[in-house]
């Protein structure tokens, strides 16, 4: 796991800390200095470690320096000596006005001691597992570190790089924002020599406000990367991205020759769930064709993202294939996860197939969802589907243009709804008589999962897909006990 902080060994000595921080910031520390690791964290801190004093919304770690000095830190960054009660410590302490910028300071310094490609993916859906799957992709060419999880913050990004070793030849990091100028920040951390955005649309909506701030946020990754001599991979699919476009960057797009993209892609479905990928790279004349395990059009748009980095970096098409064909999606043992295809039992011996998905949810990342599940090949679809939150005032328009577009969606055989701003939408076409058999609302889960059994039959395919805070897996556990 290269988020552990058990793990990192990234080495500082005096110097270093001068070329960070500048001379007088370091005038109390020793000139013997030597840091073997970085952490946040005194439940994992090492000895030799520096210990970052983070402050949080719910924590503050300046009360824990002391418990880090005892545990065998070697130095401590703190925001004030006050707050840290530990003016007369034994230990070097260094002041900064900010920790968590420092934090990234420290993790840039380490990442920039390798001259490796460090690819950066942004966008507002699927960025978690293009990350997976491009890293799995690189990882038949290069020793490839990558984030795990979704460590994309200010805090989990600075963790990824500090994993950063002589054994690796390649990185794969993921940066994501909630509020304007984190990609920013975020892109300066990483200085990476690649990146991709995956898509623009509509996320955190609450801080960035529209998708033209989405989109203002989000091609801070492109702004950094053509000020800095990188290159960008361009999703010729999405129109606000495509016209980024400059010389000596890659273009693809799935199922449109027409948008002059150096890799296209086509697909067709082997089953309900599973793409067959047919790729085609225009300039060196390569053909990729590759039975995919992720899951239908959103699995297809994924693997062609991860198959542009790959062709970008020098890889052979066989590389790429095997790749592509040994990802896997795995859910988390919490029971949700990114969109992962499994077949399932429920009473009666009925046999349907899962697509669990039920780790966030915004409006872009859910019609990509609806968009899967349109393109499996049942004749019975049914999604449960819960709140998308984080949407700020835009929360009643992208629920009711939800609803409204359920409601039209003719290949769809039921719509289970629950959450609050579900109902509330629910409500709102109720009352406007906008309501159609195929859309329920459940006030609870179990409610739910008995409208699941109900209605459902063998080789149906039921999509799930909520934001996090709706627990959508409470649901999948009543129904199959996982």
């Amino acid at each position: 796991m290269h988020n552990s902080q058990t793990t990192n060994i990234a080495p500082f000595d005096y110097a270093d800390f001068v070329s960070i921080f500048g001379e007088r910031a370091c005038e109390n520390l020793p000139k013997t200095l030597k840091v073997c690791g970085v952490s946040t964290d005194t439940r994992t801190l090492s000895e030799g470690n520096c210990f970052v004093a983070l402050r949080g919304e719910r924590f503050d770690a300046h009360r824990l320096v002391k418990e880090a000095l005892q545990k065998g830190a070697v130095v401590a960054l703190v925001e004030s000596l006050l707050d840290a009660d530990i003016a007369d410590a034994s230990v070097p302490i260094l002041v900064v006005e900010d920790t968590l910028r420092a934090f990234g300071l420290l993790a840039n310094f380490h990442r920039r001691r390798f001259s490796i490609p460090v690819v950066a993916v942004a966008g507002s859906a699927g960025k978690t597992t293009t990350k997976e799957m491009t890293a799995r992709l690189l990882d038949e060419h290069f020793r490839v570190l990558k984030t795990e999880g979704n460590f994309n913050n200010q805090v989990g990004v600075p963790l990824t790089l500090l994993h950063l070793s002589n054994t690796h030849t390649a990185a794969v990091v993921e940066i994501g924002t909630n509020e304007p100028g984190e990609i920013a920040k975020l892109s300066a951390i990483v200085a990476p020599t690649h990146g991709i955005i995956t898509n623009i649309g509509k996320e955190h909506l609450e801080k960035l406000i529209d998708e033209d701030g989405v989109e203002e946020e989000e091609t801070a990754l492109f702004r950094y990367l053509a000020e800095h001599g990188g290159t960008a991979f361009i999703n010729c699919n999405d129109e606000r991205i495509r016209k980024y476009g400059r010389s000596g960057w890659v273009r693809y797009a799935l199922a449109d020759e027409t948008l002059g993209a150096d890799i296209t892609a086509t697909f067709i479905m082997q089953g309900s769930t599973h793409p067959i990928l047919h790729l085609v790279h225009h300039r060196a004349n390569v053909n990729v064709e590759a039975h995919l395990q992720s899951v239908g059009i959103t699995g297809a748009r994924n693997a062609l993202a991860a198959a542009a980095v790959g062709f970008g970096l020098g890889m052979s098409a066989e590389e790429i294939r095997r790749g592509l064909e040994g990802f896997r999606s795995e859910t988390s043992e919490t029971g949700y996860g990114r969109m992962v295809a499994e077949t399932r039992e429920l009473p009666q011996n009925r046999t349907i197939t899962l697509l669990n998905d039920c780790y966030n949810a915004n409006p872009t990342s859910m019609y990509a969802a609806l968009e899967t599940l349109q393109t499996t090949a049942s004749p019975r679809r049914i999604a449960l589907l819960g709140d998308m939150r984080e949407l700020g005032a835009a929360s009643e328009s992208e629920h009711d243009a939800l609803i409204a577009a359920l409601k039209s969606a003719s290949w769809l055989t039921l719509a289970i709804l629950i959450g609050a701003e579900m109902h509330k939408a629910y409500l709102r076409a109720s009352a406007q008589h906008e309501i159609t058999p195929k859309l329920v609302y459940c006030d609870t889960h179990s409610e739910a999962a008995q409208m699941i059994t109900a209605q459902t039959q063998t080789g149906d395919v039921l999509l799930v897909k909520g934001s996090r805070g709706v627990r959508l897996e409470d649901v999948l556990e009543q129904l199959f006990g996982q």
